[in-house]
């Protein structure tokens, strides 16, 4: 129960998921709050959904390990990235740089220190190849984009002058997103994020969606294709489960699953 008379205040935990052999990230999580705490936040509106590691981001990671050329040296944008894995994966994979964000401010702190945690720190005064930070971004908000797009200028390109010419928009060559659309109303803000960022027209979104609410798989695709955008599903292999080897996998949100490779319709 939650004291009516004691404002409550979540607690985190360091919990470690094994994504592959050679790949383990330890993150910050939420500890699961009261009942009555969920319902308090459904009611003010408040989301705390993002501080915890989801199926959909473990899955996409596994599909990157098996074909890492999709990050390797390219510029990665993570959208929604909550606790970070998939960003920290691609880092890990060799990278370019990867952008980590999330519209939750606490997300992102987190997410500063998951990269501390996981000895990430994307500098180029610590001799690391791939340029790696994490900032605040809300979807299809034009302030925030462009505070976005300065903050990429200054912290990412300033480190690398060849991740941009002087001239170009910031873009990037794959955004990666793993079960981030569980409102009506994202699918077109997640779009419309993607359509400015996205590099056309070799660039490319992964995106692994478990159907949440009253968003299923028929309208991410449609909110896609209006945005201008083609979609692929790609295979999930899904026999491995529940013996997979990914710790972490909800077996009922993986076998709801699917994985898109999304582009620019030319």
């Amino acid at each position: 129960m939650v004291d009516s008379d004691e404002e409550y205040e979540p607690e985190y935990e360091w919990e470690k998921f094994r994504i592959s052999k050679e790949h383990s990230f330890s993150v910050l999580c939420v500890v699961p709050p009261p009942l009555e705490y969920m319902a308090m936040l459904h009611t003010e509106k408040t989301e705390i959904s993002g501080r915890q590691v989801w199926t959909g981001s473990l899955l996409a990671c596994r599909y990157l390990i098996e074909n890492p050329h999709l990050v390797e040296g390219k510029r990665v944008l993570e959208l929604g990235a909550g606790t970070g894995v998939l960003g920290m994966l691609s880092h890990n994979l060799n990278s370019k740089c990867v952008a980590l964000t999330d519209g939750d401010p606490l997300s992102v702190e987190h997410i500063h220190q998951n990269l501390a945690q996981n000895n990430i720190s994307g500098s180029k005064e610590d001799n690391c190849n791939c340029v790696t930070a994490a900032t605040h971004l809300l979807w299809g908000d034009d302030e925030s984009m462009d505070s976005f797009s300065q903050w990429s200028v200054e912290n990412l390109r300033l480190q690398n002058r060849s991740m941009w010419d002087p001239d170009e928009r910031i873009q990037f060559d794959t955004i990666v997103a793993g079960d981030v659309m569980y409102k009506k109303e994202l699918p077109s803000l997640f779009f419309q994020t993607v359509s400015k960022y996205l590099a056309f027209p070799d660039g490319e979104l992964l995106l692994c969606h478990v159907p949440r609410s009253c968003v299923d798989h028929n309208v991410v695709k449609a909110a896609a294709s209006e945005a201008g955008f083609a979609v692929e599903e790609v295979h999930l292999e899904k026999t491995e489960f529940p013996d997979h080897d990914i710790e972490g996998v909800d077996v009922d949100d993986a076998r709801r699953a699917a994985l898109y490779r999304i582009m620019k319709r030319v």
